[in-house]
């Protein structure tokens, strides 16, 4: 119940008091007061329990309106912990986010003749990451992955006409890894 609810239903109480008062004769008026003293004590009484009836239903009200306040209060102190805890788990999300998006790196593998140190182009490089990826160098002898967690892999090289080679490499940050191969002799 609304505290204005409560409000207007006391001063309909407060109204009907006084009619009834008025209409048990109870108004002063010089001709009716003298034989209508017996009455009147009768009167006051039943007034006097109207009255101390109508201030018990105003305690009740009091009472509910309490009730509601305080039910309001705690919903509204559960919503801002609600709100709280949710700007709280963002900003660790968010955080979370920041840090795996730092650890992610790119790798560039060379892949140059022992003898002549000349890129070679067309070498097949792996890297045992989850998807164990493999790709071709390049024209510049080089291979990029990109997307690596903070962790250390496995690079193997190999190519017709040299011998494979593996390498192991641990990334903290973006690396470049030139792995040398040896030619097959005729």
């Amino acid at each position: 119940m609304k505290l204005e609810d409560l409000f207007i239903f006391l001063v309909i109480l407060l109204v009907i008091a006084g009619a009834a008062y008025v209409l048990a004769g109870l108004w002063p008026n010089e001709a009716n007061e003298a034989p209508k003293q017996q009455t009147q004590t009768n009167q006051d009484y039943q007034t006097q329990l109207a009255i101390a009836q109508m201030n018990a239903q105003i305690s009740e009200l009091n009472t509910e309106v309490k009730q509601a306040n305080a039910q309001q209060a705690q919903q509204t102190q559960q919503q801002q912990q609600y709100l709280t805890s949710n700007a709280y788990y963002t900003e660790r999300y968010l955080a979370n986010f920041d840090t795996v998006r730092a650890t992610v790196y790119d790798l560039t593998v060379e892949v140059e003749d022992k003898d002549s140190g000349d890129a070679i182009e067309g070498a097949r490089v792996e890297v045992n990451d989850a998807s164990s990826a493999s790709k071709k160098t390049s024209s510049s002898g080089r291979a990029y992955f990109s997307n690596l967690k903070e962790d250390c892999y496995d690079v193997s090289v190999s190519m017709n006409g040299y011998f494979s080679d593996t390498r192991s490499i641990c990334l903290h940050d973006d690396r470049t890894l030139t792995i040398s191969l040896e030619p097959k002799s005729n």
